[in-house]
């Protein structure tokens, strides 16, 4: 079992740190929630609304998609 998280502001610090894949995503304005990129630590950085979402869950299955 592997777990996935995305997050965009300071109350999504506390289930990013314990999923296995952490992203952030950003806000509308483009930039990331800098109390997340230094609270979380390894977390993948993805673009603004539903575009940054997407790209994150791709991303994510794609990962859990290579062979071992």
């Amino acid at each position: 079992l592997v777990s996935a998280g995305l997050g965009d502001a300071g109350n999504d610090i506390a289930f990013l740190r314990v999923v296995d894949c952490p992203s952030i995503v950003a806000r509308r304005d483009g930039r990331h929630d800098t109390a997340l990129v230094k609270m979380v630590s390894g977390a993948r950085k993805v673009g603004p609304a539903a575009g940054g979402w997407e790209e994150a869950i791709y991303d994510f299955l794609a990962d859990i998609e290579k062979p071992a």
